[in-house]
């Protein structure tokens, strides 16, 4: 009769209710067999509550590392990897950002999922003050308010669609800046660090790209072209202002709630095993291997192309001579890639020759200027003394008409090329300890 009125066994048809029984007690709570009756009802529920489930708890910053480093991180850097080894440059901002998109999708539909929402645990009979469970779990922790909560704060995390970017340089680089701002919109405070920092990224990259010229092909002023903008750091860099952000607010809410469990995430590993790459990022990672295989060495073609543009410009009426000039740089045959990636003991062991040659340069060009003995006369140069084609003469330096000041000019230019490869050097060393 007991069962009928309270609805116990539809309950137990409908799978809401697995195991039920029926103690009756006396009126008297007091009494000696009441009460012994009570503890042995207790441990009855004790052993046949339900098992617990096979979930996994995180903190939700921890929850959105782990996940970010198994679907994206990983991902991005065997592509990154791949590039590289063939010469071809950062993969397109659309992309990186969709693959981001797609986990931080993923791992907010793993946190509020329907499967956690149908899980009847802790129990709530068993629970202790504040609503925690013996088990340690909140009793909220997949109530609907919960859910909410973690969506909007994982949500947020994700970057808007980048723009499409003309071939150019500066435009390119105004663009990204544009870009940039429109993922700082609700933290105005935080803009400007955040803005700074991809300007820096920027003009780092044209550096180097403008060093590397110079020193393959003794141009300067080259532009670098839009494949040269490091969207990889520029995007990585957002990530982590979205996910400082999002500490940020955790911590405020806490504080404001006064509940260090508002944020815990409780996941089935089955759900965030199933994540699967968009489509866009499988084609563009196959791109990555055609390019491989038929289009290589793409960034080194660009730094040719722009140092011939640069001749062009400043050469527009250049004679034939002038353009076997030309023609001669296009065939050079520099290993850029291998240039820009020397080791950091390399470029020390090469910029300690260039200080000790230095020295021994300014020595001399102190002795130069003073009366006495001619310090150049058992000088040997680093340089080559070049002489007109049909002067082939093997004379002494003396006899062809070289006076000390001569020697002295050309000695000096010697100290201004060797002191613009010293500034060079320390600025590609800079540049790859600062990496």
């Amino acid at each position: 009769m007991c069962s009928q009125n309270l609805g116990l066994e539809q309950l137990e048809e409908e799978g809401l209710l697995s195991v039920y029984k029926i103690q009756p007690l006396l009126g008297d709570i007091l009494d000696l067999k009441t009460s012994e009756t009570l503890s042995k009802s207790v441990e009855w529920l004790a052993l046949h509550q339900p098992k617990l489930p096979v979930l996994k708890q995180l903190p939700l910053r921890a929850f959105v590392d782990h996940g970010l480093m198994l679907f994206f991180t990983t991902s991005l850097y065997d592509d990154v990897r791949d590039r590289k080894q063939a010469g071809l440059p950062d993969q397109n901002p659309e992309d990186i950002v969709g693959l981001y998109n797609s986990v931080i999708c993923h791992l907010c539909q793993v946190a509020t999922s329907p499967h956690l929402a149908s899980i009847s645990w802790p129990v709530a009979e068993f629970s202790i003050k504040n609503h925690e469970s013996i088990d340690g779990a909140h009793l909220d922790w997949n109530s609907d308010s919960q859910m909410l909560r973690l969506k909007s704060r994982i949500s947020s995390l994700q970057l808007p669609d980048p723009p499409d970017f003309l071939d150019d340089w500066y435009n390119a680089c105004s663009v990204c800046l544009q870009y940039v701002k429109t993922i700082t919109t609700d933290y105005s405070r935080t803009k400007a660090p955040l803005i700074n920092r991809v300007k820096r990224i920027l003009e780092r990259r044209q550096r180097e790209f403008e060093n590397t010229c110079y020193l393959s092909f003794d141009q300067s002023g080259c532009v670098p072209t839009v494949a040269h903008i490091p969207w990889i750091k520029i995007v990585e860099t957002c990530i982590s202002y979205k996910l400082a952000m999002l500490q940020d607010a955790m911590q405020y809410q806490e504080e404001l709630d006064g509940d260090p469990r508002l944020f815990l995430v409780y996941y089935l590993e089955s759900d965030l095993s199933t994540y699967k790459p968009p489509n866009s990022w499988k084609l563009a990672t196959k791109q990555t291997a055609d390019d491989r295989r038929f289009h290589p060495e793409k960034i080194v073609k660009s730094f040719y192309e722009s140092a011939n543009k640069k001749r062009d410009e400043s050469n527009e009426q250049t004679d034939g001579a002038d353009m076997l000039t030309l023609i001669k740089v296009i065939s050079k045959p520099i290993a850029i890639v291998k240039e820009t990636s020397e080791t950091v003991e390399d470029f020390k062991h090469q910029l300690t020759k260039e200080k000790e040659e230095m020295k021994r340069l300014d020595k001399l060009l102190s002795a130069c200027s003073e009366p006495g003995e001619d310090p150049l006369a058992h000088f040997t140069p680093t340089f080559q003394l070049k002489l007109p084609q049909e002067s082939k003469v093997t004379q002494p330096l003396e006899y062809i008409g070289c006076t000390i000041e001569d020697k002295l000019q050309e000695l000096r230019e010697s100290i201004q090329r060797d002191r613009r490869a010293n500034q060079l050097a320390e600025l590609k060393l800079q540049s790859l300890l600062d990496d």
